[in-house]
């Protein structure tokens, strides 16, 4: 009995440590790891998600926006690969956040959007690689599942900016990228605008896919976990854990 009680303790451990792993490489990953330095990264899995709030106070409602994703972009290009040089890319997206009124229940929407991104490169070792100065120069987002009449833009007088960063990490690039996204909303089909008083929305590139494949360090750690635990079980057989 004792020795059932130890196994069990003993292969409970190496799964929680395995599954631990493994959700933080596959789940929630900061940045983005791309087999080219093409921006924005269009792998379906990679999204700029975070602490995104915004509230509208539209005449006697008032609207609120929580957890904003901004994925599924329909192409990209190059950065520019000179410093000092400036790059505009504009792409199709998808938009889904959260919606509430009036303190109600909140209702998840999924919108096209489109957006368009100013890049000016401020350093970097070599052409394909360094640090951006990044703005969002346009995010107009409209139809979907989102109310009649509602639509959502990225302010046209205020300064939607971040950074991002493009690196070498062995086998390809890593892309890490933020935005401060002052936004507005309307409720009468772009008649007439609201903007946020919470201030900008902050949201930064992640890699939330579950079927990432897993690198060579992370089958290390896979084969690794199950070899112990056949040796493990082994052991026990012989009555060598007591």
């Amino acid at each position: 009995m004792k020795k059932t009680t130890t196994l069990k303790k003993i292969i409970t451990t190496c799964f929680i440590l395995t599954l631990s792993f493994w959700l933080n490489t596959s789940y929630g990953q900061t940045g983005a790891d791309t087999p080219t330095n093409c921006f924005p990264p269009i792998q379906v899995w990679q999204e700029w998600k975070d602490q995104f709030f915004a509230t509208y106070p539209n005449g006697g409602n008032v609207y609120d926006l929580t957890q904003s994703e901004l994925y599924g972009f329909s192409n990209c290009d190059a950065p520019p690969s000179q410093t000092g040089t400036t790059t505009v890319h504009s792409y199709g997206a998808t938009f889904k956040v959260n919606i509430a009124v009036n303190g109600g229940a909140a209702q998840s929407i999924q919108s096209p959007c489109q957006v368009t991104v100013r890049m000016t490169k401020t350093g970097g070792a070599d052409p394909s690689t360094g640090s951006y100065d990044t703005e969002m120069l346009q995010l107009d987002v409209q139809g979907g599942t989102l109310p009649p009449g509602v639509m959502i833009r990225e302010s046209p007088t205020l300064q939607s900016t971040g950074q991002t960063t493009i690196s070498h990490n062995g086998t390809g690039y890593h892309i890490d990228s933020f935005f401060d996204i002052f936004t507005q909303l309307s409720t009468d089909g772009g008649q007439t605008w609201v903007p946020s008083n919470a201030g900008p929305g902050h949201v930064t590139l992640i890699t939330t896919s579950p079927t990432v494949i897993p690198t060579m360090s992370q089958w290390g750690l896979i084969v690794f976990s199950v070899s112990m635990l056949i040796v493990i079980m082994g052991f026990v057989r012989k009555g060598q854990i007591a």
